[in-house]
């Protein structure tokens, strides 16, 4: 964490889904999250997913799309100042996708 901070620093992580008619940006600004957490001086964590992976429609078979990011807060829960200018102290957005038809051979191996 730059600038250092002189108390521990909160993460909030944050994932979001990416409807079809909007971008990855318009869902992290206007969605809820799927997952809202916070970690205190961590920088990891396992999800366990609980969601449906299941395409949108049986025609175009096309998976959900999501976006996470990463908030730092300081002890006070403000963002932490960063260099970027956003003020919100919130990493770049990540897009990923889940491939289900992967988990079920993996599985079927196992």
């Amino acid at each position: 964490m730059l600038p250092r901070q002189t108390s521990p620093v909160t993460y909030r992580i944050q994932v979001f889904e990416v409807l079809p008619t909007q971008s990855p940006v318009q869902a992290l600004r206007s969605n809820q999250p799927l997952l809202d957490k916070e970690i205190m001086a961590a920088t990891q964590f396992i999800w366990q997913p609980q969601l449906s992976f299941m395409p949108y429609d049986n025609e175009t078979t096309k998976l959900p799309t999501f976006v996470w990011t990463i908030q730092s807060l300081d002890k006070d829960h403000n963002p932490v100042t960063q260099t970027d200018g956003s003020g919100e102290g919130r990493s770049e957005p990540i897009i990923f996708f889940v491939n289900p038809d992967k988990n079920k051979k993996q599985k079927k191996e196992n």
